[in-house]
């Protein structure tokens, strides 16, 4: 599905990583103004004022949850309103378990298919469109996208998780991205971004029925769909 004659620059590992973790603020004291800090909360949680001042009142409480990026942020606008939280690993990346050789395999050589099960394709597919566009400051099309003829592997491809990512491989490289649901997907094509028609797509042995949401998809927008 990727090009080996056209080689795409090594993307940061440590990306994919840190993208799948979650992170929480945990809460330790309020200094300055507690009504400051109590009317801040306001605005942010949907939570009645005596619960926010029980919260004020109780080190340890976890204030927020998301990201990595998210929490740093979190963390700077906390403190700047009187909230001091600690910032803390709640959940390491699932890929952290992975040796970098490993996850180089999952990348590179499009691993994912045989070490992956249905579930960790889908997790390995949300965590590939957030660290692609972690890496793309905005939407790119792929600079010579427009008549490509792509060559899809059918044995790689068991689920539309699996579709999605060889689909994002075969256009943007390893770990690139092109949808994750039949309506992301259908975006890359008609929303300014991702890959211009026409476009020829040889899918062999492909399953019509199994996978009827996708071939709809590339039929809708304009895909020359052949075996």
């Amino acid at each position: 599905m990727v090009n080996d004659e056209n080689p795409r620059p090594p993307l940061d590992l440590e990306v994919y990583r840190r993208v799948a973790e979650r992170h929480s603020l945990i809460f330790e004291r309020v200094h300055g103004s507690f009504v400051d800090a109590a009317r801040y909360l306001m605005t942010q949680w949907d939570t009645p004022r005596s619960t926010i001042n029980k919260a004020l009142r109780s080190p340890g409480q976890v204030f927020w949850e998301g990201d990595h990026w998210t929490m740093a942020q979190r963390q700077v606008e906390f403190e700047a309103h009187g909230i001091v939280c600690q910032h803390q690993l709640t959940q390491a990346s699932p890929w952290a378990k992975f040796t970098d050789h490993l996850l180089s395999e999952l990348l590179f050589k499009q691993g994912w298919s045989s070490m992956l099960g249905p579930g960790k394709r889908l997790r390995w597919l949300h965590n590939v469109r957030a660290a692609f566009f972690k890496q793309h400051d905005h939407f790119q099309i792929s600079e010579d996208s427009a008549g490509r003829v792509i060559h899809l592997e059918s044995n790689q491809i068991e689920d539309d998780a699996s579709f999605y990512l060889a689909m994002g491989e075969a256009v943007h490289g390893p770990g690139g991205y092109l949808g994750a649901c039949v309506n992301s997907f259908l975006d890359c094509f008609c929303g300014g971004f991702g890959i211009k028609l026409p476009m020829t797509l040889h899918w062999p042995d492909r399953d019509p029925r199994k996978f009827e949401d996708v071939v709809w998809a590339l039929q809708k927008v304009g895909v020359d769909l052949r075996e």
